[in-house]
């Protein structure tokens, strides 16, 4: 370590006999200020490239130097053979480093993360120190380093490779990233400084950038550049743009000069460096206690290392550093350590519904908040590995997951998925079947079928779609589209595809119970085969017709006593008198009730108005519906309602598309909340457009005569605190531009009066939204299939909704987008404090781009498959004569 710290005090202190005290200040200083101006954070879709950029900058600067002191007549190096092959070797430990990190992909939180913080400066101690001796030792033959130096390599890639032999995936992924990583740092100063001593034949000879340009590091550079190129070639070449992404400050200028910083700053193989390159280059990704105390741990350790500059590197003073038998102790508890967690099953994070504010704190800067929270709470509880998401599987649902989870685990791996874990709503929606015996469940999806009744006909036979009829061309090509790349997974079935925007089935509530019930009583294998058994022979022939249909027709007619019937019976819905009042207690704070929980802010049973304020619910446009349980796929429902919701291929089909070429930075953009579209929802008829939800909430929006509740500041007591106030809605007309540019789905009488009322402007393109910093999204005659563009534009996205999607879990209110409730009396104020309030216009901002970055990462056309993927998995299993003895487990 002579020769190490004499090169850091000469460079930092501008001689080799400088005052070590301020060296070591200055060295410790060094530390912290690199790894704070490296603290970038790196895309995990590019991290490869990432790494093949920075290597490259270094691989070019080297180059240069070394061309100009070879101009120079200067300093010298010849690369002889053992160089080459400890090149050779450094190259190929900065590659298998390269694709750990690359394997752990997104995921790449928790005690993985952890290992390669905390766990790192003590392992390069370790091999620098106790292990490889002095630099230049490693000679081409098979001398004791090398020895050393192959047998850890060769256990560390067989950890990596058969990641069995350890309990915890992201334990073994940590543990051969950080040997990885160590073996190059210890490689690269025994190259350099080990050339440098032979060539100059002094043992105190130091190092500096003309000396790393002439030695086998620049080949070791130019070598980690060819490699991580080629890796990304492969790994990475199924991204859809391949040009470096523009959040979180990312561009090329920060990536050459992280590399010009973080590779140069130090010589190779310091502790420096890879507290640069590792600890700080992740520094951001503060998602759990254990990468924070990893963090600082490792510094702790990088300036214990350093502190002292003692005559003999074999034996630190005790004061100043961790000893051979501290360092070897420390590991031990750490690995111990790491399998005793890695046997305990993450948790769910579940947090507290938002409370009351203090006066002083406005309330929706209260729910930003608590939504940032439960944001960061799910992110953080997902699985890193395959076994955990088997544990956590078992966890939440009680059971071992389907036959071919692993498959579905790599799958979403590959596609880069960021959720392992949400799918509640597809186990609560697949569980009523569970109550079914398994031939009754085909049955019924083979009378569904059987009969021309709105639905697109699909059948799975050996892994491929065998037969699929009925419906619009783009829904049955996007549909098929979206199970082609893993439907050899899924085993036979019968699939009814819902073509009706509105959602057919509705058990009533006792029928619902007993299914239930049914369903949690039935005992399942404890070690379970991971196959499906298949159709029987029986059953694998063409569906037959079938003479007579269990659905009934409502369309353009009243159905809330229809819907109304799965609601338990101690739900405002099913109250026999209509008289009891909504439950918005359950859903919003007082005095102005803006959304506190999503869902059940959407549970109709809880506010039994909808009746007369929802189109659905007034005369659907289309209404084909069974009281019986059917499996049938439907693209969005009402709580009420039991259809299996999938991905919808509207979606899948781009029909409402984003161009990101006519969209605007937000400075540009109007500051206007804006929506434009028709009187879809319901048909109208007899003036029951009054009562349809699109008519109300753009009256209400253009409701300038009247007044709404709003907050403002009031010094109170020495105290400034929010109160309530009632203000004229004409205040607030300068922000608002909401209007109908179509006129349908009603008698003429009705449509007469509408335009009458209305006054709607010409035809838009769905493009001049991106015009706008607030884009208004509502229910049509179901889901609204603009969400999807809005999210992904620069602009904030205001949600009034009672339909559910598939993406429900997925996307976090307040945090992703401003919800909305059906009556909009909280609209007004929360069009104010975002548009007037300095903090509101921060946080709006703000949601506008996490929305758009979060859109960016779950809901690609990769991430409707896993989720489909997943649903056809499950389903596949609940069909299945042997449902209760299959599954996966490890």
């Amino acid at each position: 370590m002579n020769i190490l710290n004499s090169y850091f005090f000469a460079s930092i202190s501008g001689s080799s006999g400088g005052n070590i005290n301020s060296s070591n200040v200055a060295l410790i200083a060094n530390i912290f200020l690199t790894t704070l101006v490296t603290s970038i954070f790196t895309p995990e879709l590019h991290s490869l490239l990432v790494s093949a950029i920075s290597w490259c900058t270094v691989a070019v600067l080297l180059f240069l130097i070394q061309q100009q002191a070879a101009r120079n007549g200067e300093l010298q190096v010849t690369i002889d053979r053992k160089t080459r092959r400890k090149v050779t070797a450094l190259v190929g430990c900065i590659l298998l480093s390269g694709v750990c990190e690359r394997v752990v992909g997104p995921s790449w939180v928790g005690k993985a993360a952890w290992w390669h913080k905390a766990g790192l400066p003590l392992v390069t101690r370790f091999l620098r120190n106790y292990t490889l001796g002095e630099p230049g030792i490693l000679e081409g033959g098979l001398q004791r380093g090398s020895k050393r130096l192959l047998a850890l390599v060769s256990i560390i890639a067989f950890l990596a490779l058969a990641p069995i032999v350890i309990p915890d995936m992201s334990m073994a992924i940590g543990l051969s990233s950080i040997v990885f990583q160590s073996m190059v740092y210890v490689l690269m100063e025994d190259i350099t400084l080990g050339s440098i001593k032979d060539s100059k034949n002094m043992p105190g000879a130091t190092a500096d950038l003309k000396s790393l340009a002439h030695s086998g590091y620049l080949r070791g550079a130019i070598g980690a550049t060819a490699g991580f190129v080629l890796l990304s070639a492969y790994f990475e070449r199924s991204l859809r743009d391949y040009a470096l992404p523009n959040f979180a400050g990312f561009s090329l200028a920060r990536i050459v000069a992280m590399g010009m910083v973080s590779r140069l700053s130090s010589p190779s193989g310091s502790i420096i460096d890879l507290s640069i390159t590792l600890i700080a280059s992740q520094l951001v990704l503060w998602t759990s206690p254990f990468q924070v105390f990893g963090t600082v741990a490792s510094l702790i350790l990088a300036s214990f290392h350093f502190a002292g500059m003692p005559s003999n590197r074999e034996i630190l003073p005790q004061r100043f550093g961790p000893t051979r038998t501290v360092v070897a102790s420390i590991l031990i508890i750490m690995i111990l350590g790491s399998l005793f967690a890695s046997a305990i099953p993450r948790t769910t994070v579940v947090s507290a519904p938002p409370t009351v504010p203090p006066p002083h704190i406005h309330p929706i800067a209260h729910l930003m908040e608590h939504g940032s929270n439960e944001f960061a709470a799910m992110k953080q509880r997902q699985s890193t590995s395959l076994r955990d998401a088997v544990r956590n599987y078992k966890k939440r649902y009680g059971m071992p997951p389907p036959p071919n989870f692993d498959k579905w685990y790599e799958f979403a791996v590959s596609r880069k998925s960021f959720l392992i874990d949400e799918y509640d709503t597809i186990f609560h929606q697949i569980q009523p079947f569970w109550g079914m015996p398994p031939k009754m469940i085909r049955e019924r999806a083979r009378e569904v079928l059987g009969f021309p009744q709105a639905f697109i006909k699909m059948s799975l036979r050996n892994g491929k779609v065998s037969e699929i009829e009925d419906g619009e061309e783009w829904q049955r090509d996007a549909t098929v589209g979206m199970l082609n790349n893993f439907k050899q997974w899924i085993p036979d079935m019968d699939l009814a595809f819902n073509t009706h925007d509105e959602p057919r089935i509705i058990v009533p509530t006792e029928e619902m119970s007993v299914s239930i019930k049914r369903a949690k009583n039935v005992r399942r294998a404890e070690n379970p085969k991971n196959v499906f058994t298949g159709f029987p022979a029986e059953e694998r022939h063409k569906i037959p017709p079938v003479q007579y249909s269990r659905f009934n027709e409502f369309a353009h007619q009243a159905i809330w006593g229809n819907s109304k019937l799965s609601c338990q019976p101690e739900t405002p819905a099913r109250d026999l008198l209509e008289e009891m009042p909504d439950a918005i207690e359950r859903y919003s704070l007082p005095p102005i009730p803006f959304i506190t929980n999503r869902t059940a802010s959407t549970d109709v049973c809880l506010q039994p108005s909808v009746r007369h304020r929802h189109g659905f619910f007034q005369r659907p446009n289309a209404y084909h519906v069974s009281h019986n349980l059917f499996p049938v796929f439907s693209q969005s429902k009402v709580s009420c309602y039991n259809d299996l919701i999938y991905p919808s291929p509207w979606y899948w089909a781009g029909k409402v598309s984003y161009d990101e070429d006519k969209d605007v930075s937000w400075g540009k953009k109007k500051d206007l909340l804006y929506w434009r579209g028709s009187t879809t929802g319901g048909f109208s008829r007899n003036g029951g457009w009054r009562q349809q939800h699109r008519q109300r909430v753009v009256s209400h929006l253009n409701g300038f005569n009247e007044t709404s509740q709003i907050f403002e500041l009031e010094n109170n007591d020495q105290k400034t605190i929010w109160r309530v106030k009632t203000d004229k809605r004409s205040n607030f007309k300068s922000s608002i531009d909401v209007k109908f540019s179509h006129i349908g789905q009603c008698d003429e009488k009705d449509c007469d009066e509408q335009r009458e009322f209305f006054k709607p402007s010409d035809m838009v393109d769905q493009q001049d939204a991106w015009g706008y910093k607030y884009l208004l999204d509502m229910d049509g005659n179901a889901f609204s299939g603009r969400f999807y563009a809005f999210l992904l534009s620069n602009s904030a996205v205001f949600k009034m909704a009672l339909f559910r999607e598939w993406h429900e879990e997925w996307l976090v209110p307040w945090v992703h987008y401003i919800p909305l409730s059906l009556d909009m009396s909280e609209s007004i104020e929360t069009l104010r404090y975002f548009t007037k309030e300095k903090e509101g216009m921060e946080g709006i901002r703000r949601i506008a781009e996490q929305g758009r970055y979060w859109a960016k990462k779950v809901l690609r056309k990769e991430d409707f498959e896993v989720w489909f993927f997943r649903l056809l998995l499950e389903y596949g299993r609940v069909i299945d004569d042997n449902r209760d003895k299959i599954g996966f487990d490890l």
